[in-house]
């Protein structure tokens, strides 16, 4: 099951509950659009619900400004997370993370992510206790 429509300012791609164990830019591509332009297009990217603790090739999603990696089994956010730089939301609640520079990626979000505003981290099983 893949969903992606021209919602407002640009595509969605979902793979929600999908039990997705690891992710592939191809779940995002179509056969009729080359992937690089397609890729570009994508403005939010909705991968909750799922079995994943990483997002290979992220930063190819340059225009995203959506984020929604929510149940998940990240204990980091994803490396690439740096380089989308017009990311407004990032829903990384109920993963795995910890509450530290590191994982959380704090240097990259205050560096690189000017225009975020949202960065949900909330039920983090790790972030409950500091270890």
């Amino acid at each position: 099951k893949h969903n992606s429509n021209d919602g407002i300012g640009g595509k969605i791609a979902s793979h929600r509950h999908e039990g997705l164990k690891e992710f592939s830019l191809q779940l995002l591509t179509t056969d009729s659009i080359p992937p690089s332009y397609y890729y570009t297009k994508i403005r939010t990217l909705d991968v909750s619900y799922n079995e994943l603790s990483t997002l290979p090739g992220l930063a190819s999603l340059s225009n995203l400004e959506v984020l929604c990696i929510k149940r998940n089994w990240f204990n980091q956010l994803p490396i690439e997370i740096g380089k989308l730089c017009k990311l407004r939301e990032i829903d990384a609640s109920r993963n795995f993370l910890k509450p530290n520079m590191e994982s959380l990626r704090l240097e990259d979000l205050k560096e690189n992510l000017t225009h975020l505003k949202v960065l949900d981290v909330s039920l983090n099983q790790k972030c409950r206790t500091a270890d």
